[in-house]
């Protein structure tokens, strides 16, 4: 058996929450909404190049 997992996205900063349940908090705060089963959380790193700048992703 397979538990799906409820994602909610942060309107404001783009952060992405994974839960196992409806989370009511989240469901109520106007900034939150829930995504697609296929999004996937977002990862607060930032990876730096060679050279030291931050690398920007193409």
């Amino acid at each position: 058996m397979t538990s799906e997992v409820i994602r909610y996205r942060n309107a404001n900063n783009g952060d992405v929450v994974e839960r196992q349940h409806p989370d009511a908090r989240l469901e109520m705060l106007p900034n939150w909404s829930r995504v697609e089963e296929d999004a996937k959380p977002k990862r607060e790193t930032k990876r730096a190049s060679s050279d030291g700048k931050e690398d920007g992703g193409g």
